[in-house]
């Protein structure tokens, strides 16, 4: 994986919400800030712990090339097994080098004369990664969280996670077809597509129908599905010529580059919840638009980050705490009232400069924060100015990671080839369900607990000459998690909290004191 250098809490989210690392006693950064040696000296990578936040090193590891670099951060790999640090980062100027301590014959650290420097950051950030330690196992970080249903393709040799499905459809009435581009998936030796939807999570999945559908298109194409069902063949997509966050850095190069762990994410350490009243950042970028043009298509590619998938679940907990019975209970109209709260509070506006004033186009709902998911957005380009598009994306910080944005001014509607219903449909015990899944009639296949899965078969239809192939998942289905209720009743939190606002607020205080406290007990 590609690194690239996201000081403070970028590097917290990046590093740790896409590798899963577990929580509790996740050390980041160096507890024991000490003076950087007065003259060159060799240590283990043992004493690691010795270094200052930031001290130019070469790490020499048993195997390999010499990295010289600056010295980031160290951490436990497997807390809390681990009880001690395992393993560190330097950032060099190719981007972020990480190495367990014992593939480390030692490290080189120059004296005071030799000035570790920094160079610089993507991310503006005002955490010290270096003293930053989070250690939360008590607090509501829970990695045991509800998501949605986990779609993994065959490639023909084996399953990938290509998507998770039905997010935000976290009641029966909020069941809305949805789809994902399936990128892995490839014909196995029998010429069949192989499918598989998963529950992995703690909440019961109610999987009701399931279709592929099959776009052959021009070779340099590929097709993207919009939330409102149309489907688009985009053929020149372009990058932004600038990209900057509410806090003036400059996220071109991050938002040009579909590496993974090359994204931005809003740090919700820039502000201060009791004083700032703007909670949400911002991100504003420029596109060349070109003379003449009447849309575009806006296709971004991203995920949520697991912090944000605990809170949502801690504010649907808290609800539950309040009014025992109350999410069983939701009817269609308290539901949506529900989900329009929970967009409103946990999604990413898109909205566009008009030459006044923004004027909003669009709000994503979660897609959930185990795989990235690409989003196309259909804007109107009528009554914008000439030359340059200007798209600002507007978000609660640290709930989204941006890996790249683009805009194609010259896409397509696609042709659908083909819509494929499964010729085989098997559960984890080996049953047939394909009764259920044959069509949306509110018979649904349901996964009640972790474990549970579907593996789909689909027959793969001959291709065109000289085309390309785009695989869409159409699904149509809802999840219920299993909602932990228990402690003292919480009412009037739970009712300040449905406020506009006052969601993002409360979780952001709640992260600064918990933060505060892990810092204060593992810098005595």
């Amino acid at each position: 994986m590609r690194a690239v250098f996201l000081p403070g809490f970028a590097v917290v989210l990046c590093i740790f919400f896409h590798s899963c690392f577990t929580v509790a006693g996740f050390l980041i950064g160096s507890s024991i800030d000490k003076r950087q040696p007065a003259q060159d000296m060799d240590i283990q990578g043992w004493e690691v712990h010795s270094l200052k936040k930031n001290a130019r090193i070469t790490v020499y590891p048993k195997v390999g090339k010499p990295v010289k670099g600056n010295y980031r951060m160290a951490f436990q790999l497997k807390a809390p097994s681990d009880t001690s640090v395992t393993e560190m980062i330097v950032e060099s100027h190719t981007g972020l080098h990480r190495f367990r301590l014992d593939q480390i014959d030692h490290i080189f650290v120059p004296g005071r004369t030799s000035k570790g420097r920094v160079t610089g950051g993507i991310v503006g950030l005002v955490i010290d990664a270096g003293l930053l330690v989070i250690a939360v196992s008590s607090t509501s970080f829970d990695l045991n969280l509800t998501l949605c249903p986990h779609v993994y393709s065959y490639d023909g040799a084996e399953y990938h996670l290509d998507a998770e499905i039905c997010s935000g459809s976290f009641y029966k009435e909020a069941q809305v077809p949805d789809r994902v581009v399936l990128p892995h998936l490839q014909a196995d030796a029998n010429g069949i597509y192989r499918v598989k939807l998963a529950n992995e999570m703690q909440e019961s999945d109610y999987i009701d129908q399931v279709n592929l559908l099959v776009f052959d298109h021009l070779a340099d194409a590929t097709v993207y599905p919009t939330r409102a069902g149309r489907y688009l063949a985009l053929t020149r997509p372009q990058a932004p010529l600038s990209a900057h966050s509410s806090k003036g850095s400059d996220m071109r190069a991050l938002l040009s580059d579909r590496e993974p762990g090359s994204c931005w994410i809003g740090n919700p350490f820039a502000y201060d919840p009791d004083r700032d009243t703007c909670l949400r950042e911002q991100l504003e970028l420029t596109f060349d638009k070109p003379a003449g043009a009447v849309d575009a298509a806006l296709l971004l590619n991203l995920c949520n980050t697991k912090w944000a998938a605990t809170q949502q679940m801690t504010f649907m907990s808290l609800q539950e705490q309040a009014h025992p019975g109350w999410y069983t209970g939701l009817d269609a109209e308290q539901g949506a009232a529900l989900k329009a709260v929970l967009i409103r509070e946990n999604g990413l506006a898109v909205s566009v400069w008009d030459g006044i004033q923004w004027k909003e186009v669009g709000q994503i709902d979660v897609v959930g924060p185990a795989a990235e998911r690409s989003e196309l957005l259909e804007i109107d380009l009528q009554g914008l100015p000439d030359g340059v598009l200007k798209v600002r994306l507007d978000c609660p910080p640290g709930y989204w990671m941006v890996n790249s944005a683009q805009v194609d001014f010259s896409y397509e509607e696609a042709v659908l080839t083909k819509v494929l219903q499964p010729v085989g449909a098997h559960d984890q015990h080996g049953r047939n369900v394909m009764q259920l899944l044959g069509s949306a009639d509110g018979k649904c296949h349901v996964m009640p607990e972790a474990g549970n899965y579907v593996e789909l078969h689909f027959e793969v239809p001959s291709p065109e000459p000289h085309t390309g192939r785009t695989l869409v998942l159409q699904c149509d289905g809802y999840y219920s998690p299993h909602l932990q209720a228990g402690g003292e009743p919480q009412t009037e939190l739970a009712g300040h909290l449905l406020k506009p606002g006052a969601f993002n607020k409360w979780r952001l205080q709640a992260l600064h004191r918990q933060t505060e406290r892990a810092v204060a007990q593992h810098s005595r």
